[in-house]
């Protein structure tokens, strides 16, 4: 099997999976989806539970096309996301590697930089004040009208 007859018989897989899901059955008293005709390609019988609300795991499209790839390909194709892919790899290192980066650059020593300090400005009687007040009413200030 060549790779234009793999892709091609993937592109029929996507196509079976997709029915599979557009065309379940939704049992309402038991809270699980069947499905309504056999897809052999798919390792689904008629009348079998894809979808169930507790202890259950659907059948994987991943898995299901890793029981028809070829050899040369297997060590090839990127891992499912629920083993873990790219995006658990920058979920788990490099955004740890930067909150540590950000977290050292305000902190030297146990002690906060001046940067990133609070200003103690004083206002009137001896208050703190915010660097900038408060608007209110959206920045709309209340203007009596002229009588």
């Amino acid at each position: 099997m060549d790779f234009s007859e793999w892709r091609a018989f993937v592109q029929t897989l996507k196509e079976d999976w997709k029915e599979l899901w557009r065309t379940r059955f939704n049992d309402e008293d038991r809270a699980e989806g069947v499905a309504t005709r056999s897809f052999t390609r798919l390792f689904v019988d008629r009348g079998e539970v894809i979808i169930a609300t507790r202890d259950y795991k659907p059948p994987d499209f991943h898995e299901i096309l890793r029981a028809y790839m070829p050899e040369y390909l297997v060590g090839n194709v990127d891992p499912t996301p629920a083993q873990g892919g790219w995006g658990k790899f920058i979920r788990e290192y490099i955004s740890k590697q930067r909150s540590k980066r950000s977290s050292n650059s305000k902190v030297s020593n146990g002690k906060v930089r001046k940067e990133f300090q609070r200003s103690k400005t004083v206002g009137v009687n001896g208050f703190r004040r915010a660097r900038y007040p408060r608007l209110k009413k959206s920045g709309k200030r209340w203007k009596p009208s002229p009588l």
